[in-house]
């Protein structure tokens, strides 16, 4: 998967190239009616949605599921490139009407379909952006900030100005995928969208759990800065819900039908996803926590004086955090014996 998109990345990157070569053999060979169709296509190359989809994909598996150490996440997470993005320019150039339709009006694919299938596939990428946000700031934050008070100020403002910039876009695009998932329609037809991989991403409460972390790490930065009275063990509390509620949805019993093992293989690979999400949003935590003198190597992990009461919720936070990863491997164990 990591190989298809990096070569979707790859093809997206020389798209402007490739189609300025086809303009100017057009133009050589007096092909003057294909040059308003290449112009056309380079542009859309450039406005899909696919083009972040991919790229944040790609990033994400980077981080998740091939980097070997915490080092190789810390330096990915330095070369990610994420430019702002223009979203009220992004096009959908999926063609729906390339197979002909003969079917009954109740079962014909109308534009209000494609229209709210295309709006939950821009929010699950504004999605996916915001979470892949939120993780780079963390590692760099885990990697290079002094948990004991120093470093940059200037990086620790525009560390917390990105986090609360990711928490705002996770709210609001889980808020309107909730409602746009209301109106969402699938019929199982070549002419139909696919069904939204929102339905997985909001049912398991992956981004719940995801927003929890983000919102942790800020009230634990600006107390860490004094521009707030405290962190307390209850702001670990909707956290460590979120991840009873994913154990308990992980001890779901599989069932032989096809149908059922594939929808908790799709919900799985979101719950093992998240699993590292949680991960890395807890190395940070623990970076700003600790004391300078904490973090040299070889060392017990000692709490700074102003968190030492907050030993308990962590503990509690990472046991629960252990506790997921040992139920996702029970579960796909039985979903694999189930095939």
């Amino acid at each position: 998967l990591h190989r298809i998109y990096c070569q979707m990345t790859r093809f997206y990157l020389h798209s402007p190239k490739e189609t300025t070569e086809h303009i100017i053999q057009a133009y050589k060979h007096g092909n003057l009616s294909q040059i308003c169709d290449m112009s056309k296509l380079k542009r859309r190359l450039q406005t899909t949605y696919l083009v972040p989809n991919v790229y944040t994909e790609k990033i994400l598996i980077d981080l998740n599921f091939l980097a070997k150490s915490l080092d190789e996440m810390i330096e990915d997470a330095e070369f990610a490139n994420l430019k702002p993005i223009d979203w009220k320019s992004l096009a959908d150039n999926r063609d729906f009407r390339t197979i002909q339709s003969f079917e009954p009006e109740e079962t014909s694919v109308p534009d209000e379909m494609i229209a709210t299938n295309f709006q939950l596939e821009q929010a699950f990428v504004r999605v996916r952006r915001a979470t892949l946000s939120a993780l780079v700031t963390c590692l760099k934050l885990g990697g290079h900030t002094e948990p004991s008070g120093g470093g940059d100020k200037g990086a620790r403002e525009q560390a917390l100005k990105d986090l609360k910039e990711s928490e705002e876009a996770l709210s609001t695009w889980l808020d309107k995928s909730k409602s746009l998932l209301g109106e969402e329609k699938v019929l199982d037809m070549p002419q139909a969208p696919y069904r939204s991989e929102m339905n997985s991403l909001v049912d398991g409460e992956h981004l719940a759990g995801v927003l929890h972390c983000v919102k942790l790490v800020q009230t634990i930065m600006l107390t860490a800065t004094q521009e707030k009275p405290g962190v307390s063990g209850a702001d670990f509390e909707p956290l460590l819900k979120v991840l009873d509620n994913l154990k308990v949805a992980t001890a779901t019993t599989t069932s032989p039908d096809w149908t059922v093992v594939c929808d908790l293989l799709e919900s799985n690979k979101h719950a093992v996803e998240s699993f590292s999400f949680f991960t890395i949003f807890t190395f940070s935590i623990l970076s700003l926590l600790r004391t300078g003198k904490g973090m040299k190597k070889g060392k017990k992990a000692v709490l700074g004086a102003k968190f030492s009461h907050l030993e308990p919720a962590y503990k509690d936070l990472t046991a629960n955090i252990q506790d997921l990863g040992a139920a996702l491997h029970q579960q796909l164990q039985a979903i694999y014996k189930t095939l």
